[in-house]
């Protein structure tokens, strides 16, 4: 019913109800109760924005194994510079399979950001992100290629990984599509259009990945 109720489905949005139906699952302990709570609070929805309510019932959630409050709770503790908790709970998260919080983890070990930095396993757990879809992963694993950083220098992969974020609708590729198509060959430029379309076919066809928070940083962009 809160989420119902959040989203308007089926009844008229009301966000003063969802809270209500939400505070009462989780006051009993259910886990995707207290994250959605916590994102009301987080996001002003119906109470009064409040961050450190919305930290504990994130963490509450996180703590009784709901994969999307742990991406979330890591976001909060990064916003707020705590870089160690974030990288403990992105962890957490990355190793159930949550792809937004693999992102996440490979950008800090990519910059260095509260972890040692670390080529290969920012790309290691970007390489995750990227084979369940996520644009901004594909994106940044192409960059590696291109770069040669964590991985071995591949301009055709890094080709192959930019058209699939573009597909996914990552604004960014188109230029590195167009700079990377200066240094390679024709027959280079071929392979990796067959590459890729090869890649589209196994891909997820999905819109948006999960509903965890995201820190919003690309490995293209200036730490």
């Amino acid at each position: 019913m809160g989420y119902l109720y959040e989203h308007g489905e089926g009844v008229p949005r009301d966000y003063r109800q969802a809270i209500s139906y939400y505070s009462a699952a989780a006051k009993q302990g259910h886990a995707t109760a207290e994250n959605n709570l916590a994102s009301m609070y987080e996001n002003g929805r119906g109470v009064k924005k409040n961050i450190e309510e919305a930290r504990r019932w994130y963490q509450a959630a996180a703590e009784h194994s709901e994969v999307i409050a742990q991406c979330n709770l890591a976001s909060l503790y990064f916003r707020a510079r705590d870089y160690s908790q974030a990288a403990e709970w992105f962890r957490s998260a990355s190793q159930r399979g949550d792809p937004t919080a693999q992102e996440n983890l490979a950008w800090m070990y990519y910059t260095g950001t509260g972890i040692g930095r670390d080529y290969g396993e920012a790309a290691k757990w970007v390489r995750f992100a990227a084979e369940h879809g996520d644009a901004r992963a594909e994106l940044d694993l192409g960059y590696l290629y291109e770069q040669g950083k964590g991985v071995a220098l591949d301009y055709t992969s890094a080709y192959m990984w930019y058209k699939a974020a573009a597909a996914g609708g990552e604004k960014r590729a188109a230029g590195r599509l167009k700079n990377i198509q200066r240094v390679m060959t024709h027959d280079q430029i071929s392979k990796a259009n067959a590459a890729a379309e090869q890649l589209s076919r196994s891909l997820p066809k999905i819109d948006d990945v999960t509903n965890s928070s995201s820190i919003g940083n690309s490995f293209v962009d200036p730490p």
